[in-house]
């Protein structure tokens, strides 16, 4: 049920494009191509942040162009800096303890097609001080999560030299 991908890399792009600018952590995506998101009723306190429906524009200034292929619910689920995974780890854990039961409900959803979490970080190579980067889920991160069927996917920006 959850092998396809159905989000188009311009509307990936662009919603993580619009996290980093606001220093956004871990994202829950939602997505099905018979999803209905009008209808969609999880249960639980959380609103969506971004809803998009299967054939919208994906670009808004071209209408008339290419159209969504799937609709998709986005919900915001840590407020760690993307600079920070490990925090963006420790609440997603939290909120998937928190909503398990919800989150088991949508295994019997037919519409649903990928369900999966998205930690947006910022890469620490700089090819001067470092080299090699090393990060990690925890077992128990994986465990949760592989047990509601829930994809990890991983957002790596690209090193920042601010200082």
């Amino acid at each position: 049920m959850r092998d396809k991908e159905v989000l188009s890399i311009h509307h990936l792009r662009k919603a993580l494009t619009l996290r980093r600018n606001h220093n956004m952590g871990a994202i829950l995506l939602i997505s099905g191509n018979e999803l209905n998101v009008d209808q969609f009723n999880i249960s639980w306190q959380l609103k969506p942040s971004t809803v998009h429906r299967k054939g919208e524009p994906v670009r808004k200034t071209r209408p008339e162009g290419e159209k969504k292929k799937a609709s998709t619910i986005i919900y915001d689920i840590s407020d760690a800096d993307y600079s920070d995974l490990s925090a963006q780890i420790q609440e997603v854990t939290h909120f998937l303890r928190d909503n398990k039961h919800h989150l088991e409900k949508l295994e019997y959803d037919n519409t649903i097609e990928s369900i999966a979490i998205d930690f947006a970080f910022n890469s620490r190579i700089d090819r001067v001080k470092v080299e090699v980067q090393h990060d990690y889920f925890p077992a128990e991160f994986v465990k949760l999560a592989g047990s509601l069927n829930i994809e990890i996917r991983l957002t790596q920006w690209p090193y920042d030299s601010i200082e």
